[in-house]
């Protein structure tokens, strides 16, 4: 008697629409694509853009009968948790929504983060509408469809990937922005340069006041040649088993810092000290030239980034916190590393390396000393 069997299942395919527009917001064939994805909505959101901008966001669904629901949660890194889920699916809950149900996630990347989380697992999966609120979010966080929360000083260990319907992108919102959210920005659209395309270091180093002016033509260049190239390397490699890797240049120690500085720190400036302490891993590694290393450096610094390691941050509790980075092996931190500016090291397809302590130390000792 045959007593073992193999289920093949197809998993289906989410197609993400990206829409990228100044007034996005007040066109109504926007809105009819969202009707097309339920018959009940949700808008949730974090507690400072509440303030800013939900009840325009509200007021628009429902000129468009649209009847949404709202939920608002706490604002910031440190309340992107497993309680936080909970309490938005408790909310769900007493809403009684269903499977007919689309959320909404309006805010930046703890929002997006955590609604996609929610999306994926709230009745076995609903779906999830992005409206990204920050820079940040335009360029990075709201695309590829990776979703999670943080577990104590674990950044984005608890998740899945499950790819929104659609992401409404209304540069409307960045009007709003504090100067540390346009820093978040930078610093991502920076890395995207950094592993992918020379162009766009060249452009903000030559059009910089353009950048400090935030000229709305270059603004608008940079996020689509950001988000160009997120698409290009997600498309390629959605799950992360090799080429995706790239995306997280800056990001290994980068999210260190982010977990010891229990998240007082802002992403933006925590990425910028990773892909700085990164890009020396990569010269002393011999496949960085030292020129390329102070031309960051130099640009980094025209951002407003500090560059400097606060004195509660050791070479060991760094250590300690990257071991659990998801592109850790047995314990041990592994680095995206670039060989020139736009290109990342292949590694023979893994696009990540583990480095000799030794050689830690001495970038650490550097960082330390700048």
């Amino acid at each position: 008697m045959k007593n073992s069997f193999f289920l093949k299942q197809s998993i289906e395919e989410i197609l993400t629409e990206i829409l990228l527009q100044p007034h996005l917001l007040k066109e109504a064939s926007f809105f009819e694509k969202i009707k097309k994805l339920g018959s009940r909505f949700v808008l949730i959101t974090d507690s400072i853009v509440e303030k800013l901008h939900a009840k325009e966001v509200l007021s628009e669904f429902e000129k468009h009968n649209l009847t949404t629901s709202l939920i608002v949660i706490p604002e910031g890194e440190k309340d992107k948790t497993r309680e936080t889920k909970a309490h938005i699916e408790d909310q769900l809950l007493a809403l009684k929504m269903g499977r007919d149900t689309v959320l909404i996630a309006l805010g930046g990347g703890v929002v997006s983060d955590i609604i996609g989380f929610v999306a994926s697992t709230y009745c076995r999966g609903i779906p999830y509408v992005i409206l990204p609120t920050t820079l940040l979010s335009m360029v990075d966080a709201s695309i590829g469809g990776k979703t999670a929360v943080n577990a104590g000083p674990y950044k984005n260990m608890i998740g899945s990937f499950y790819p929104p319907k659609m992401i409404g992108m209304d540069l409307q919102f960045l009007t709003t922005l504090p100067e540390n959210q346009w820093r978040n920005g930078i610093a991502e659209i920076i890395k995207y340069g950094l592993i992918s395309s020379d162009k766009i270091i060249d452009m903000l180093r030559e059009k910089f006041s353009l950048w400090e002016q935030r000229d709305h033509s270059l603004i608008s260049e940079l996020i689509l040649q950001s988000i160009e190239i997120k698409c290009r390397i997600v498309e390629e490699d959605p799950k992360e088993k090799g080429l995706r890797r790239i995306l997280n240049f800056g990001h290994t120690i980068g999210h260190g810092i982010e977990s010891l500085e229990n998240y007082t720190i802002g992403h933006g400036d925590a990425i910028a000290i990773g892909m700085y302490m990164e890009s020396f891993l990569s010269m002393k590694l011999g496949y960085l030239s030292a020129n390329d290393v102070e031309r960051l450096e130099e640009l980094l610094l025209k951002c407003g980034f500090s560059l400097k390691l606060s004195s509660k941050i050791t070479l060991e509790s760094l250590q300690a916190v990257m071991t659990l980075d998801k592109k850790s092996v047995s314990q041990s931190a592994r680095f995206v590393l670039i060989e020139k500016i736009g290109k990342a090291h292949p590694f023979n397809g893994e696009y990540c390396v583990g480095v000799a302590d030794s050689i830690l130390k001495e970038t650490f000792e550097w960082m330390k000393t700048r």
